[in-house]
């Protein structure tokens, strides 16, 4: 999976882990099984599982104003400016 690194309030860098590959082994496993509910193959609490966190889940939670960007990173979203991957636009895109 990856690692991000976000810099804190007062300075320096701290990795920020997204594990989409374990989450997509699950899901993918779930479907490849018939997403049954029980039995030996059963994922009976699937619906525990998170979301999976593309670009479009933080689009559609900041229309709805559930998400609030600081004011440069809305700036750069609405400019349609391409971030840095692993940057802090993106983890405070994807880590909030």
């Amino acid at each position: 999976d990856e690692a991000v690194y976000a810099p804190p309030p007062g300075g320096g860098a701290f990795p920020v882990f997204f594990y989409k590959r374990a989450q997509i082994l699950v899901s993918d496993l779930w479907a490849a099984y018939g997403r049954r509910r029980s039995g030996p193959y059963g994922l009976h609490d699937a619906h525990r599982l998170t979301m999976f966190a593309d670009y479009r889940v933080p689009q559609l939670l900041r229309q709805r104003g559930v998400l609030r960007y600081s004011a440069a990173l809305a700036s750069a979203v609405d400019a349609k400016r391409e971030l840095p991957a692993g940057g802090a636009e993106e983890v405070e895109i994807r880590a909030t």
